[in-house]
């Protein structure tokens, strides 16, 4: 590549969201050890998602870890809301109406003795789901898959904003 172009095909990346660097210093991941989700309504269900979710993330992310014992820092997930509507755009009429299941998070990262470093905004995961006729207990599986999928969705979305937290 001529070094005259290196430069525009930099800013041609950046305009795409590519950089270039390293995300998280050469010292190596953050090890965050992950508190257990602080969840106020009674779908435990969602909660237990959620916790699934944000600890796989943790621990797969290139610049995260996850570390019970000695931790950098300590990831506290409060899950504000766990939902299912019919979708903005569905018919109730029809015979299988669209279902959106939502989950609504924040996390905070605090330092091992308790000062808080960071704190997200509100992370906002959904799926989509239909109604089939039929049974309660094929609903009821089809909006568990869903809150299943929306959880992986907020969690992908937290870990995004953990990278590039301070």
């Amino acid at each position: 590549m001529s070094p005259r172009l290196a430069p525009l095909f930099a800013l041609g990346l950046a305009a795409c969201g590519y950089t270039v660097g390293a995300i998280r210093p050469a010292a190596g991941p953050r090890a965050l050890r992950v508190a257990p989700i602080d969840e106020r309504g009674i779908d435990v269900d969602a909660a237990a998602f959620v916790a699934r979710a944000v600890r796989r993330r943790v621990a797969m992310g290139p610049s995260t870890s996850l570390e019970d014992e000695h931790p950098d820092a300590v990831l506290s997930v409060r899950l504000i809301e766990a939902q299912h509507a019919l979708s903005p755009m569905a018919d109730p009429r029809l015979r299988a109406p669209e279902y959106v299941a939502q989950i609504r998070l924040q996390a905070t990262l605090s330092s091992t003795v308790g000062a808080t470093q960071w704190r997200s905004p509100v992370v906002v995961g959904e799926s989509a789901f239909m109604s089939m006729p039929g049974s309660i207990e094929s609903l009821d599986g089809a909006r568990r898959r869903a809150l299943a999928q929306a959880a992986e969705q907020a969690a992908d979305r937290l870990h995004a904003l953990i990278v590039h937290a301070p």
